[in-house]
């Protein structure tokens, strides 16, 4: 009886360990699976960033060497030169780079992030509007006697909605966030009591 009692409780030993192995052998693939993506994230993140900084630089050097350059005032092609390229820095550029940031240092605090993020957003839009003034000015370099004219091509009024649309998008993540810092600092405030107790 003793015998066949060891020989059960052998038995139910294994029987309760299975399960552990199993899960063990199973934890393996998802580290796995976990590094992988991290490359795959790494490499996307590469070709992003060489295609972001690769577009502003060979556009700064096509209107350096085959335009006229860029200028404030006083110039209209080289205005419209510099709304070009700020448009382009702001849309494409800047928002890029803000949108990548959530994603780029993992190993720091989450609000960190969000404040490189509005830092870089702040300068995309800014970019963006000292690109509008930029077009605005150079319309109104038109020969003497000749009206100035806004707003009167396709070019204009899709920019003019991409603009606007971008405005909403500002307007409701300050709304959000504004909204989410009472609830985020309630978050703490309760997270440090329970780690107190």
């Amino acid at each position: 009886m003793s015998s066949h009692h060891r020989h059960h409780h052998h038995s139910s030993h294994h029987a309760s360990a299975a399960p552990y192995y199993e899960e063990d052998r199973e934890d393996t693939p998802t580290t796995s699976s976990s590094s992988s993506s991290r490359c795959f994230f790494g490499f996307l993140y590469t070709i992003s960033q060489l295609f972001l900084f690769g577009s502003v630089i060979l556009f700064v050097y096509w209107i350096v060497q085959h335009e006229e350059g860029f200028a404030w005032a006083n110039h209209r092609g080289k205005q419209f030169n510099l709304h070009a390229v700020l448009m382009m820095t702001g849309f494409i550029f800047l928002n890029g780079q803000a949108m990548l940031i959530y994603k780029s240092f993992q190993c720091c605090k989450k609000i960190y992030n969000k404040i490189i993020h509005c830092i870089i957003f702040v300068c995309s839009i800014s970019a963006i509007t000292i690109g509008v003034v930029a077009a605005i000015q150079g319309q109104h370099n038109v020969p003497k006697g000749a009206a100035p004219k806004h707003f009167y091509s396709v070019h204009s009024w899709i920019g003019l909605t991409a603009i606007s649309l971008f405005a909403l998008q500002v307007s409701f993540q300050v709304k959000i966030g504004i909204i989410s810092i009472p609830y985020q600092v309630l978050f703490l405030v309760l997270k440090k009591q329970w780690k107190e107790h």
